[in-house]
């Protein structure tokens, strides 16, 4: 592998810039992890991204009113419904006094 593909985790930064030697570094206890990725690797991998077939960007294409409908459809309104009346709200931190920000996290709200 590369050495300009390697990264040694576990390690202060400070300790394992890139021109100290590895007999010079103090190891934690529980170890370190050399990352990295091997030429042979990404060559492969780049080989069957260009044969995998184009992605289609159908987004476009959506008509707008069959999404409104479907956004109004009441299986939709009910489920979303029950799915809010569930759902708890766990702030991770407090709002800040002053400051007009709401983020919600969708991907757990949105299940």
């Amino acid at each position: 592998m590369p050495q300009q593909r390697q990264k040694l985790l576990g390690c202060r930064p400070t300790l394992a810039a890139d021109d100290t030697l590895l007999s010079s570094v103090t190891f934690p206890a529980g170890g370190a992890l050399l990352m990295g990725a091997p030429d042979a690797v990404l060559a492969r991998e780049e080989a069957v991204a260009a044969a995998a077939p184009p992605v289609v960007d159908d987004l476009d294409d959506l008509d707008v009113e069959t999404l409104v409908e479907l956004c109004e459809h009441p299986d939709v309104v009910g489920k979303l419904g029950r799915r809010i009346a569930a759902s708890k709200h766990h702030p991770q931190n407090p709002p800040r006094e002053g400051k007009k920000l709401l983020v919600l996290d969708g991907v757990r709200c949105a299940y």
